[in-house]
This record gives C-alpha cells, structure tokens and sequence, in this order.
C-alpha cells in the first residue's frame, strides 16, 4: 500500500540515492514493483516512488530531481521487453539498471 509523503522528506531520508525516469520510459521494468509512495502538490499528482535496494526511483510529471541517464534506461527497458514474462529475470534487469545508473556506468 502506498503513502502520501513529501519531495522535502524523500531527499532527506534518500539523500542523493535517487533515480529521476518519465513516465512510460520503465513501464516494463517497473510493472511487478509495488509503489511504495506518492507525491502531489497544488497541481495534483507529482510523482510514484518505488525503493530498489535503497534507492529511490521517482517516476512522474514532476519527478523528484535526482540521477538520470536515458540512455542506460532505454537499454534495460527493451532487454526487459524481451524477458516480458520472466519476472525474476525483469527483477534482476531492474537492479542491475539501478547500480549502473548510481556508479555513473554505461
């Protein structure tokens, strides 16, 4: 079950353990991943947040700022299309985009 949090309580609890990815840019990926919170403000809905590994990724129209490289996401996302019924391997292929994304690999 999700709950509402703050942009300002995340960055103090993750600190700058955060992936910033679109809407849509990880849907694969990111499909057998329970959300764990939400953000909204004045305009409505910011943002989903799913932790993976201790790290947070925020997906939304206003996403929390944080890591970003589209170009590692588009690489896990369509390996993750072809494993589309494999939930352990999209799982792996998750956690291995996450530590990419963090070491700051290609």
């Amino acid at each position: 079950m999700k709950y509402k949090t703050t942009k300002k309580s995340l960055k103090q609890h993750y600190g700058n353990k955060i992936i910033t990815i679109g809407y849509y840019e990880a849907e694969t990926l990111l499909k057998h991943e329970e959300v764990k919170s939400y953000c909204s403000g004045t305009y409505g809905h910011n943002c989903d947040n799913y932790e993976i590994n201790g790290v947070l990724i925020s997906i939304g129209c206003r996403p929390m700022k944080g890591k970003r490289n589209l170009k590692i996401i588009q690489k896990y996302e369509q390996l993750a299309k072809q494993h589309a019924t494999n939930i352990i391997a999209i799982r792996q292929l998750l956690v291995e985009m996450v530590n990419k994304i963090m070491t700051g690999g290609d």
